[in-house]
């Protein structure tokens, strides 16, 4: 299944998308828990796979693979929302950065510090809660049983869209999240960027449901910054 979640700035896209997706990757051993979140004895999902945009703001862009380290650290200062996100859905037992870690990829991936991250809640056994992944090395994956999340839509061109959602396979479900407002992409308009041309492709499909969310949750300033034109 497919879904869209669009709205300004500080509408809470990141935060609804986080709190879903990471409550069905993780393992629960509380019946009560469980049957609150509609979860069954096992993850839902394997696991979230993020797809960011390393775009910095104005515009301009690095190729990742000039930037030390592994790639959760090449991206991390472009997690700062997913971090928030994490800090509000009840996981303060567990550090951000331990839902991308593995259990035995140490030289790849960060070092996992631990399993459990209460008495009832777990980790993945075998792999990553979260998967993050640069849009430049996707092309030939097949992505199964996952939650896809797809952040700043609008920042990619319609043909890296198309090749991400290409990669959808089996039993996984795909969350576009963005604002065709925020463009951060030279190569991306309000008009002409993944968010809008996947949004109009997949409009009308039983399988696809479109959010808007129109609610501002940050400020006064914040809401009149949206107006200005620098």
């Amino acid at each position: 299944s497919t879904m869209f979640m669009t709205g300004m700035q500080g509408s809470g896209k990141t935060i609804l998308a986080y709190s879903v997706a990471v409550f069905q990757v993780l393992k629960f051993e509380n019946e009560k828990v469980m049957k609150l979140l509609g979860l069954k004895n096992e993850p839902r999902y394997k696991k979230i796979v993020l797809f960011k945009p390393t775009n910095l703001v104005g515009g301009s862009e690095r190729d990742q693979g000039y930037l030390p380290g592994n790639l959760f650290e090449k991206l991390e200062p472009f997690l700062r929302s997913f971090k928030k996100a994490h800090e509000q859905s009840d996981l303060e037992e567990l550090d951000f950065e331990e839902m991308f870690a593995h259990p035995n990829r140490e030289k790849i991936l960060p070092k996992r510090k631990q399993d459990r991250i209460n008495n009832f809640v777990y980790l993945p056994k075998n792999h990553e809660a979260i998967e993050l992944i640069y849009s430049g090395h996707v092309r030939g994956d097949t992505l199964t049983n996952n939650i896809i999340i797809v952040d700043e839509a609008q920042n990619y061109t319609p043909s890296e869209m198309k090749t991400i959602i290409e990669r959808v396979g089996i039993g996984s479900k795909l969350i576009v999240l963005g604002d065709y407002r925020q463009i951060d992409n030279k190569r991306c308009s309000p008009s002409y960027n993944g968010l809008v041309f996947a949004a109009l492709a997949y409009q009308g499909q039983p399988y696809n449901l479109i959010a808007n969310l129109h609610k501002h949750y940050r400020s006064l300033a914040s809401l009149h910054a949206r107006n200005l034109k620098p």
